[in-house]
């Protein structure tokens, strides 16, 4: 998996101690420090951008485990390396959008809020613009500590039209979010 992974054929990493493979500077100064906390007990865990020969810029979770004899002693270390990069690339756009997003509702005449509403039958606020107090004399964090309080605020006219969405929701046990904008 490792040769796929990497690019690099077997034959230049096998039988070779991870100095030989990786040369003694780049084993001192990224991999040591890690191995020794690894060789007194510690399981290392840490994500990090590696350039690979055949698949280029990939972002990479590392974990180093103690391998123990059956005695409980530390005979070496165990690397285990997945390939994230797709997860953080999501992250990072979620990320992205959702600065966007609060952006907006923090620009926008009005209220904004998001709520949840989960299978299970419970609601959570995940956003509410800085403007709730001037519209609903409740505060984001009691908002946020009570989600009852989410349709306050909301129209009248849209009541119904919010109630379906969390009656089918229960029904269903599905998820939905709905982002509303008071004026």
């Amino acid at each position: 998996a490792y040769e796929q992974f990497s690019g690099v054929s077997k034959e230049k990493f096998l039988g070779k101690s991870v100095t030989e493979y990786l040369g003694k500077d780049i084993f001192e100064k990224y991999i040591k420090p890690n191995f020794d906390k690894c060789l007194q007990g510690e399981v290392i865990n840490y994500q990090e951008w590696f350039e690979y020969q055949k698949l280029g810029k990939r972002y990479v979770d590392i974990t180093y485990y103690p391998y123990r004899k059956n005695d409980g002693t530390i005979k070496g270390v165990i690397a285990n390396t997945r390939d994230i990069t797709e997860r953080k690339e999501a992250e990072e756009r979620y990320q992205r959008i959702r600065r966007e997003f609060i952006d907006v509702a923090e620009n926008i005449p009005g209220m904004v809020f998001q709520y949840v509403l989960h299978p299970d039958g419970t609601i959570s606020i995940p956003y509410v613009s800085s403007k709730v107090t001037e519209y609903t004399g409740y505060s984001p964090k009691e908002i946020y500590a009570d989600p009852s309080l989410f349709l306050q605020p909301v129209f009248i006219e849209d009541r119904e039209r919010v109630n379906e969405a969390i009656q089918f929701s229960a029904e269903n046990k599905s998820e939905f979010s709905i982002t509303h904008r008071l004026v």
